[in-house]
């Protein structure tokens, strides 16, 4: 008894190369030592590897040439393992054909549904701890700042509107650019206090 042990990036070709490598021998059983392996992208990391065992005792000179295709020299090889052995060849093939019917399967990822605002939360995006908090922290800036103004605070679904009675600086621009600025603190102050997400939140100071 003699034996071939060949590695390719399938079963199939595999066996096959080893059964040509043979001389084509009529009668030989296969054992599978490892199986193909393959990376997301499709490409081969791990080769098969099997083993071919053959008579070379019956390989006569009488014995008719055969060109056997990849499915008949898998059936020839299965016919001729023994009971236990051929059990074992079927089920890790299934498993080949199970791994390959599953790549050709599209993928079906589970969504994971979005959560829902509660209630309170739409009918009252910016709630009353916040404007406290926005209450306070203008209070201590323009305190800091020896501004003596007036504002008032108006929640209007995502905006939180900050209207002063008059501007704070004469200039129009430096105006301005102390609004932005004290907005843009403002709401981020709000984030890392109440360490929550403000995405379409929005702080807007005004002069009435």
């Amino acid at each position: 008894m003699k034996s071939i042990i060949e590695e390719a990036s399938s079963i199939t070709k595999a066996i096959e190369s080893a059964w040509k490598r043979a001389d084509q021998p009529n009668e030989f059983s296969i054992r599978i030592f490892e199986l193909p392996q393959k990376n997301m992208f499709g490409f081969t990391t791990k080769s098969a590897k099997i083993g071919i065992f053959y008579d070379e005792s019956k390989k006569g000179n009488d014995r008719q040439p055969q060109h056997h295709t990849q499915p008949q020299a898998q059936q020839n090889s299965q016919q001729h393992l023994a009971p236990k052995e051929r059990v074992q060849k079927q089920s890790q093939l299934h498993v080949v054909t199970k791994e390959k019917d599953l790549a050709k399967q599209p993928q079906h990822q589970a969504q994971t549904p979005k959560p829902k605002r509660v209630d309170s939360e739409q009918s009252d995006p910016w709630n009353k701890d916040m404007v406290n908090f926005t209450q306070d922290w203008l209070n201590d800036v323009v305190t800091q700042l020896n501004i003596n103004k007036k504002f008032r605070i108006t929640p209007e679904r995502y905006h939180l509107k900050i209207a002063f009675e008059r501007p704070i600086f004469e200039d129009e621009n430096k105006n301005r650019a102390f609004f932005r600025n004290c907005a843009h603190l403002l709401l981020q102050s709000i984030r890392n206090k109440f360490k929550r997400p403000l995405k379409g939140f929005k702080v807007v100071l005004t002069v009435e």
